[in-house]
């Protein structure tokens, strides 16, 4: 089943008709902002803008199509300048604007997708404002802006991590951290309130002291108000002279191991943490 809707941009009026299948999350039609080329052009310039919905009806494939050809053509939405749609709505998806090319009225800046000029259109290259992507610091909302409007208060430059993350720029960004999240800035920015100069981990070594078990090489990091497990020896387990199994044999050494089947310290010890069974220390 398909739900045949009129999305309509409260700030404009712009109206798109489109269809959407139906899921099991009930508002997800409602979540739905449509597809067609020039509607995302329009939306994706002004995220600012608000959508409302309106389903025309729930139907079956056969009946979109009917009632997506009869509303297309009642609301003439392909030629109507108060329409974002470049094709009628038959329900097939599919190209919009496969073959065509855009055309503008002069008069009324209205914006077409033909195959060849219309009478009294000219032929349309539009021109996309240069943005930049800022986030809020709060509520995480991602918003694109003009490139050279000025970064509001409680925003910073970028997306998130996982949406176009805004990274760092050789002698041009500096990193902030609010102990869960870390920004970049550029250099002169102003600083979020709860951010700090500099990076955070979970875990970090800062201020602990490393001991290891003599037999198994076991590494634990502590403070000094912490006591060692039995056994254990303050500093680094020694790297050299160990005897090291491998699945092409045994070799006397780690810097022996390394010089004769080409592999780096890194990895040798990333195969010993993965495969114990195949990759392991001997001990003497």
């Amino acid at each position: 089943m398909f739900y045949l809707m009129i999305k309509e941009i409260e700030q404009t009026g712009l109206k798109y008709l489109c269809k959407r299948k139906q899921f099991k999350d009930p508002t997800d039609h409602i979540r739905y902002k449509g597809s067609g080329v020039l509607w995302r052009r329009i939306l994706n310039a002004h995220p600012e803008y608000t959508l409302n919905t309106i389903v025309l009806g729930l139907y079956d494939k056969e009946d979109l199509e009917k009632y997506g050809r009869y509303y297309s053509e009642l609301y003439n939405v392909v030629e109507s300048k108060e329409w974002a749609n470049l094709k009628i709505e038959s329900g097939d998806g599919g190209e919009t604007h496969k073959g065509t090319h855009p055309y503008i009225d002069p008069l009324t800046n209205n914006v077409v997708y033909r195959k060849s000029c219309p009478n009294g259109y000219l032929p349309f290259f539009p021109k996309r404002e240069k943005k930049k992507r800022i986030h809020n610091i709060v509520t995480k909302e991602v918003k694109n802006v003009p490139i050279d409007d000025p970064i509001p208060d409680g925003w910073a430059r970028g997306g998130l991590k996982g949406k176009y993350s805004y990274g760092p720029r050789k002698d041009k960004t500096q990193v902030y951290h609010n102990g869960s999240h870390k920004i970049y800035l550029e250099k002169g920015s102003p600083i979020p309130p709860g951010y700090s100069r500099g990076v955070h981990y979970e875990g970090t070594t800062k201020d602990r002291a490393v001991y290891y078990d003599p037999t198994t090489k076991k590494k634990v990091y502590l403070k000094e108000d912490q006591t060692p497990p039995i056994g254990y020896i303050k500093g680094q387990p020694p790297t050299t002279g160990k005897r090291i199994q491998t699945p092409y044999g045994i070799f006397d050494s780690v810097q022996a191991c390394m010089n004769q089947i080409l592999i780096s310290r890194l990895k040798i010890n990333h195969n010993i943490k993965k495969l114990p069974n195949e990759w392991k220390y001997l001990n003497d």
